[in-house]
């Protein structure tokens, strides 16, 4: 069978193979990914594998009928919608399987610029100490908090939260920024910085790390499931490089992300209480586990108090006594490490 011209072009320019996995669920994929399969074949992926997690019976169709016509994508269906981590966590047994030499996961709205992957491919070879060196590396995504700091020049180290940190929120951290602020806007812009976690979406990772089987927890089910399994790779000794040259913007801004205005408040507001529960219990246990030492401990605390006050406070003013209920429950089973307590999605 004739290769795409788009594959023969990778095939050219690199000389790697590159096979790569999307999730989508509900009526997402003539709305948004569509288009991200078709951007990405459009890259001279070998394969593109589908995790339908749950799709409506009209979307799973159109799936069907897409893989039907394009023999590079493989549908790999789930029942219902079980969670971004257990999905992904398919996708990268599916993966593994193959003989691939590169993994590139992508979330369904992330319809890619041409020459993305290859642009990712070069920024890792760059960076590669040696040939097998497990060096990930990931774009810069829109919207994401943490990625629009890093690329205005502020320090890493003032950037992503340190041990100790609440919910992400570290007020010594914080009052450090602020005293920094003049010097950090106009810091060092480095366009290529290693980061401690990433999101799945844009990632492209060695298929090597997947066959040691260091996958997503699936007790997570869904938010914050990226950071936690991430976080793992760079604590077992791999690198995440942040290109920030390299930009995938999510078509549909994310939830967590949207409630970055005034966040806790947000959160403890919204209709969506499982997503209330599922974005703090997995934030907290991610910053709980991260806890070394006397000096992480106590700062925890001091940035536990914090936020639980203003949470409190929040609840009394907006009478959102059922959102704090629930905060309070994430909280406590993150610490004890429970996740006995699954959500429908």
């Amino acid at each position: 069978m004739d290769k795409p011209p788009g594959e023969l072009r990778l095939m050219r320019a690199i000389g790697t193979d590159v096979v790569a996995a999307t999730v989508t669920y509900g009526d997402r994929f003539d709305t948004v990914c569509r288009r991200t399969v078709e951007s990405v074949l459009e890259e001279g992926v070998f394969r593109l594998l589908v995790v339908d997690n749950g799709s409506v019976e009209a979307s799973a169709r159109a799936m069907d009928e897409f893989a039907a016509e394009e023999p590079r994508v493989t549908i790999l269906r789930n029942g219902s919608n079980e969670g971004s981590a257990s999905a992904f966590r398919a996708a990268m047994i599916w993966a593994s399987g193959t003989d691939a030499d590169l993994v590139w996961l992508l979330d369904d709205d992330n319809a890619v610029d041409p020459g993305t992957l290859a642009a990712l491919i070069d920024a890792r070879a760059a960076a590669s100490i040696s040939p097998n060196d497990n060096v990930i590396v990931t774009p810069r995504r829109i919207p994401n908090a943490l990625h629009e700091r890093v690329a205005s020049g502020i320090p890493i180290e003032l950037v992503y939260p340190r041990p100790g940190a609440f919910l992400g929120f570290d007020i010594l951290a914080l009052m450090w920024r602020r005293l920094r602020r003049r010097g950090a806007m106009n810091g060092d812009k480095t366009r290529v910085v290693e980061v401690p976690y990433a999101p799945y979406g844009g990632l492209l990772i060695p298929r090597e790390l997947l066959r040691l089987r260091r996958l997503p927890d699936t007790r997570l089910q869904l938010y914050a499931d990226d950071t936690v399994w991430t976080s793992g790779l760079v604590r077992s000794g791999h690198r995440i490089l942040l290109v920030l040259d390299i930009v995938i913007a999510d078509a549909e801004g994310k939830w967590t992300q949207a409630q970055q205005g005034n966040s806790l408040t947000n959160s403890l507001r919204s209709p969506r209480r499982d997503r209330l529960y599922l974005s703090t219990r997995n934030r907290v246990f991610f910053d709980h586990q991260s806890l070394s030492g006397v000096g992480s401990r106590l700062r925890y605390l001091l940035n536990r108090s914090t936020v639980m006050l203003f949470a409190m406070i929040s609840a009394l003013r907006y009478c959102e006594r059922d959102g704090l209920r629930i905060f309070l429950t994430a909280v406590r089973d993150a610490e004890r490490g429970d996740f006995s307590r699954t959500v429908a999605l």
